[in-house]
């Protein structure tokens, strides 16, 4: 085995990691194949899902019970090839916390559009039993990434002297039951609330408004045509779709690979019917945004 002289354990793991960020599933079990293909072609050593699993235009209680028990055997699965985070989302709130406390009762109490009662107790059984290390966000030393975004009012009460940095800032936000709940009670007015918004509800127009001078975000939440990168706010949201099924993006992910810059999107190749769907246009945005194409 050939070892590299004087560069540190740390420094070989840094090279060899790729990150497949994955935006909004919202329910759809034919994603689930195209992302596992996709971090199976570019060597993902982690891939990242930004939040809101849960709920879709047309689901049905007994749809998002079936969807569930999928996606746990999905991550279960590939957490047998490479690591797994799951972001949590404001769809997915409801689902993780325990009926009858006073944390549920507050989210519902504020309002979950899309949510279906009659399937929460069966679906946090499953999410409990099955679904471990969900987080509110993931960060490196570079990168912040969380389901909406961390907005610079949102972070005011940030502790008097402490550096804002990724790690710092993923330290204040536990995904806790209290903490959870009470950030799901914080949308801005962009999506209709009126507080400072929240890493679980911080509209694409809020966060480019309100960006932390220096942070590098990735997040979901807000549809996008494509992975959009503007000003170091990296929106993958792209397979949303429009209350007919109509897609909104194109399916695209974000790869990060922390000793390579710029970062590199991924979306499937446009094809006629027979193709190979698995081919992929890569697509590498610089810091610029001009584009190349390969």
């Amino acid at each position: 085995m050939v070892q590299e002289i004087g560069a540190t354990a740390n420094e070989r793991r840094r090279r060899l990691t790729r990150i497949l960020f994955v935006g909004d599933l919202h329910a759809k079990p034919q994603l689930l194949p195209r992302i596992s293909r996709t971090a199976d072609r570019v060597r993902a050593t982690r891939i990242i899902l930004l939040g809101d699993i849960m709920d879709d235009w047309k689901a049905t209680g007994r749809s998002l019970v079936e969807w569930a028990e999928t996606f746990c055997d999905w991550v279960e699965a590939e957490r047998q090839k490479r690591q797994v985070t799951v972001l949590i989302g404001n769809h997915d709130v409801p689902y993780l916390l325990e009926a009858d406390t006073p944390e549920y009762a507050r989210v519902r109490d504020y309002g979950t559009p899309g949510f279906h009662s009659k399937a929460q107790r069966k679906i946090f059984e499953i999410f409990d039993s099955r679904l471990h290390e969900m987080s509110t966000c993931w960060y490196d030393d570079n990168v912040l990434a969380s389901h909406a975004g961390f907005t610079g009012e949102w972070l005011d009460g940030w502790p008097f002297g402490l550096p804002v940095t990724p790690i710092n800032i993923g330290l204040m936000f536990p995904g806790e039951p209290g903490k959870l709940a009470s950030a799901y009670c914080q949308a801005g007015a962009a999506r209709g609330g009126d507080s400072a918004p929240s890493p679980l509800w911080a509209d694409k127009s809020e966060l480019i408004a309100d960006h932390p001078e220096g942070l590098i975000q990735v997040v979901g939440h807000t549809p996008v045509p494509t992975v959009t990168n503007t000003n170091g706010l990296w929106f993958c949201d792209t397979m949303s779709t429009m209350p007919n099924g109509l897609p909104i993006g194109d399916g695209s992910m974000l790869l990060y690979t922390p000793d390579k810059k710029p970062m590199v999107t991924f979306s499937p190749a446009s094809h006629k019917a027979g193709e190979n769907v698995t081919q992929l246009l890569v697509r590498i945005l610089s810091s610029d945004d001009r584009c190349e194409y390969r």
